[in-house]
Parts: structure tokens; C-alpha cells; sequence
């Protein structure tokens, strides 16, 4: 399970590089391509390696099932990937290679080689993709380790076997004890914490982003109460919303509804460069927040200490300060 996901994993984040498309694995084993407001689903195939008469195989049971598949796996070779498209058999690799045809989607990438960094990336440990959610669902809601590992599945919003698997690596890390009947219990959280927000940033948070737009300069959006159903304030809003101290220039907003819902309430124009940024909600409704409209204050610190920006930095410290640094006290 372990090399199946860490495979995943290491696949999607390939995909976005080369491609752009975003991919976002979910509860019932189905994965999402994403880009912009267009998106596909796929019933997906692991396979460490891959020949022409396993990917063949594949694909005759995804026909069988009715369903759209794509096979993931460690490497196709050029000549290989070639034979693949001429049959119409979807993939992507590890290290950037995909032929994928879905309409509106289409990509055709090979000659990527593996490389001693897409080696590396497989030692990130608990810190990959999925397991970044985890450990954010872990950190937010306290004493969720005791929790089954369905349920924590829902609250992360991550397939089941992604729990096993981050658990796993987290006793081997030590970050978490298992005492058998008497429960597991969270270690050096505010280490974890502090890796998990490095993590982020450098991982997850990019695949989050739905698109940047252009919004009206002078709406004081700190004053905006209601955001509406299934988003939240996240970055420079919420935490001018927790600190009354900060003059928000971008404004984020996570969402689980299409885009379009926000874009035509708020007359948002889509601009590179431009003041609103819409990302996406990546936990399961089960996860709480602490304070209405507002994301967790452990993502509002995140998102501020990503910019790299020494305003938002001073903010995240205040924020920590009020919201975080007592949840991370060990027990």
C-alpha cells in the first residue's frame, strides 16, 4: 500500500508540472483532474511497472466496468507510451510522461526520464500530497488519532488506505504512539505543525488553487460577512477578521461550490495578476472550524506565512499566539 500511494502520490504531482492539470484523489478510490473550472474523473489502475499486455489488461476491465480509467505507474518508456496512445490507453508516470484524452482535456507528453530528484521525492515520507491532508486533519480537530480510520478518512477527505498509510509512517517517525487499547496520541505536534506548514506550501497549497481573478479594489472585504454556503475566508481576510489588525490586499476564498457561484456574486474577472484567489476546499465537511466563515486559524496562519510577506508574517505570529500555540502543547 505504501509504494501504491507513495507511486500516486509522486504521479499527480508530475501531472501538474508538466501539464498544469491538478489532480485530487478521493474517498471512493476515484481520481479528479482539474484545471481552471474544467474538470474529469477516472477509476485508476497502480501498477509499480507497466507492459503493453498489463496496460491492455487494464483497460479491458475499465470497458468491462463502464467506466473512464487511467493506469498510474513509475515510468513509461517513450516507445511504450507511443504504443499506448495508438490504443487509446490512458496514463501518467512519475516523472511527467501522460497521455491523457478526455475531452476537454488532452495531453501527450513522453521522453521524460526518472531522475535522481524523482527518486528523492519518495523519501518526503508523511509529507506528501495526501499525507499533508491528514496531518491537517489530525493537528485541527483534537484527538481525532483515536478515531477510526474511516472516519478520519471523511474528516480528511482522503481514501481509506491513505489513512493506513500516513498512520503508519507517522508511528515510524514517531510523531505518533499507538498504545494499543488505551488509544494513540499526537508527539511533537508543534514540530509536525511546522513541517506540515513547509509541506503546504510547497505542495499542497499550489494544487488548491481554482484561478486568480480581478475583483473591485475598493470593497472593504473584511466587512463582507457572508460569504455564502460551502466557501470560507482564508488568508489576508480571515486573519484581518481574527486580529482586527491586518489591511488584507489579496483576498482567498475556499470553496466547495463551482467557481462561477463566486465569480458572479462578487463580478470577478479572471486576471493572472489579479487581487481574489479561489482555492479549493480540500477537507471533509466533518472538520469543524473554530470561528464561522473563517478557515482553520492552523491553514490562516499557512496561507500568510506562504507569501513570504513580513506584514503577513507578523500577523501569522499573532495568530499563533491566540489560536494555535495552546492546541499544540502536549498533553
Amino acid at each position: 500500500m505504501d509504494a501504491k500511494q507513495d507511486i500516486l502520490d509522486m504521479a499527480l504531482e508530475a501531472l501538474q508540472a508538466a501539464t498544469g492539470l491538478i489532480g485530487k484523489t478521493t474517498p471512493d478510490a476515484r481520481l479528479t483532474i482539474r484545471k481552471e473550472d474544467q474538470e474529469a474523473t477516472y477509476w485508476v489502475e497502480v501498477k509499480p511497472t507497466i507492459s503493453e499486455i498489463m496496460a491492455v489488461q487494464a483497460k479491458q476491465r475499465f470497458d468491462l466496468a463502464q467506466r473512464q480509467g487511467l493506469i498510474v505507474t513509475r515510468f513509461v518508456p517513450t516507445h511504450l507510451a507511443r504504443k499506448l496512445r495508438a490504443l487509446d490507453i490512458q496514463f501518467t508516470d512519475t516523472v511527467g510522461n501522460a497521455y491523457i484524452n478526455n475531452p476537454p482535456f488532452f495531453v501527450f507528453t513522453y521522453g521524460n526520464k526518472p531522475t535522481e530528484d524523482g527518486t528523492a521525492r519518495t523519501k518526503k515520507g508523511v509529507f506528501t500530497n495526501a499525507g499533508a491532508k491528514v496531518i491537517f486533519a489530525l493537528l485541527c480537530q483534537p484527538k481525532l488519532e483515536n478515531a477510526t480510520y474511516r472516519q478520519i478518512a471523511e474528516v480528511a477527505a482522503v481514501a481509506l488506505g491513505t489513512v493506513d498509510t500516513v498512520m503508519k509512517r507517522l508511528q515510524r517517525k514517531q510523531y505518533l504512539l499507538d498504545f494499543g487499547t488505551r488509544g494513540r496520541r499526537l508527539e511533537r505536534k508543534r514540530e509536525l505543525f511546522e513541517r506540515w506548514v513547509d509541506a503546504y506550501a510547497e505542495l499542497l497549497r499550489p494544487m488548491q488553487l481554482i484561478g486568480t481573478f480581478k475583483g473591485a479594489r475598493d470593497v472593504d472585504w473584511t466587512q463582507v460577512e457572508d460569504v455564502g454556503p460551502l466557501n470560507l475566508w482564508g488568508g489576508e481576510v480571515a486573519a484581518a477578521k481574527l486580529t482586527q489588525y491586518l489591511k488584507p490586499q489579496i483576498v482567498t476564498i475556499y470553496t466547495q461550490r463551482p467557481a462561477k457561484d463566486l465569480i458572479q456574486r462578487f463580478k470577478l474577472t479572471r486576471n493572472p495578476d489579479g487581487n481574489v484567489e479561489l482555492r479549493e476546499i480540500f477537507w471533509g465537511n466533518q472538520l469543524t472550524t473554530p470561528v464561522a466563515n473563517i478557515v482553520p486559524p492552523l491553514l490562516v496562519y499557512a496561507d500568510l506565512m506562504a507569501t513570504v510577506d513580513p506584514r503577513n508574517i507578523e500577523t501569522a505570529k499573532l495568530i499563533y499566539d491566540e489560536y494555535i500555540q495552546g492546541h499544540l502543547r502536549e498533553d
